[in-house]
């Protein structure tokens, strides 16, 4: 009798695990599908799917386990998980990449994209040495690129930050297009910039309507008798402060107070909604702009989107993702809080052909710099 009553018990306790465990897998996968849902719909529409896209890796890591764990367990609950993600299979090549072997750049047009974070003008980095620009000029001196395409560029009229003469003197670099939003004294200036090795025959500038820090310039550049648009392009920050980033890297300590996390949760809330929502707008003026291109494009930039995400779609849509063709693992362009986070981009028109593309693990910037060599095809030509 007493046998009998162990193993009903043993019974009711295994029951209830998998009835536990079934119901955290069920989380994950509306949890993936939300994710799936911001790729499609603009945040302005609704927002809340926003936060999954950000996290998709996660959901998408979570239902992986999942499959494995029934598999396992000999359950056929796994099919709700691996239909989850066959949905969204599409969405990993936008996220990750196998290692490309080749390493060759080739002798094509090599683009670089960096967003310097105002070469740490403000010691963002904490560097005792105050020296975080000068590291980015030796990187940049290691690269040589055909054209440099920075956002949130920082430069002074004065011989202690003078970056523009700094970039010139270690670059190959023979015109450039600079555009400042804000100026102030006179000698401080904060913009966009394109520097190439090739001559800018015209230079504009674009001004996002919802925002006064935000916005894109392109470049008009002759290149091997072809003239070629490049836009460089900086959407809608998260505006993120210190105490931001300070509160989600302690969100788990147990000892915070509850009145506390809500207040910041609420903070980063609406940051998150109102800027996803003014690169919803920002975007759909972007593509206006670049489908009116009478020459190919390259479009460059800080997007602040994952590639799950509306941002990404709209983009994604009618121009090819470097990274998709010669990208690996992660492409991890911005290293704060959540690991693998690529917000950074590099695309372009059918007129050109991805040799190689490389992400450097570059520590100087919040940002991490991406390159590009591109080939040009004509009808199918080089």
């Amino acid at each position: 009798m007493r046998v009998r009553r162990l193993y009903e018990h043993k019974a009711v306790s295994n029951s209830f695990w998998m009835k536990l465990l079934l119901a955290v897998n069920l989380v994950t996968i509306v949890a993936l599908l939300f994710s799936y849902l911001s790729y499609h719909t603009s945040p302005a529409e609704l927002f809340f799917p926003v936060i999954f896209g950000i996290t998709y890796p996660v959901w998408f890591l979570l239902n992986f386990i999942f499959v494995l764990l029934w598999l396992f367990l000999k359950k056929w609950w796994l099919v709700f998980s691996l239909l989850a993600i066959v949905l969204g299979w599409s969405h990993v090549n936008t996220t990750y990449q196998p290692s490309d072997s080749n390493e060759n750049p080739g002798e094509g047009l090599q683009l670089m994209s960096y967003n310097v974070r105002f070469f740490d003008v403000y010691n963002y980095k904490e560097d005792t040495t105050s020296n975080t620009h000068n590291k980015i000029y030796r990187f940049l001196e290691t690269q040589k690129a055909d054209i440099l395409c920075f956002q949130e560029f920082y430069n002074e009229d004065t011989p202690e930050f003078a970056v523009m003469d700094s970039i010139l003197a270690v670059q190959p670099v023979k015109d450039y297009h600079i555009d400042y939003f804000k100026t102030r004294h006179k000698y401080y200036h904060w913009g966009l910039a394109t520097f190439s090795k090739y001559p800018v025959v015209n230079r504009q500038r674009h001004q996002f309507r919802n925002s006064f820090a935000n916005y894109c310039i392109y470049s008009d550049i002759v290149y091997k008798g072809d003239t070629l648009r490049v836009f460089n392009v900086h959407l809608e920050s998260w505006h993120f402060e210190k105490n931001d980033y300070r509160f989600l890297n302690n969100l788990p300590d147990s000892t915070r107070k509850t009145e506390a996390i809500n207040s910041g949760l609420k903070n980063i809330y609406w940051k998150m909604q109102s800027a996803s929502m003014k690169r919803a707008i920002q975007v759909m003026e972007l593509r206006e702009l670049v489908t009116a291109s009478p020459y190919p494009v390259i479009v460059c930039g800080d997007f602040n989107s994952p590639p799950v995400s509306y941002v990404y779609n709209q983009m994604s849509s009618f121009l090819q993702d470097a990274f998709t063709s010669k990208g690996s693992h992660f492409g991890t362009t911005y290293n704060r809080v959540l690991p693998g986070t690529r917000i950074d981009y590099i695309f372009h028109d059918e007129h050109f052909n991805v040799e190689s593309f490389k992400t450097f693990k570059k520590n100087y910037s919040d940002h991490n710099p991406i390159t590009v060599n591109l080939s040009t095809n004509t009808n199918g030509e080089e």
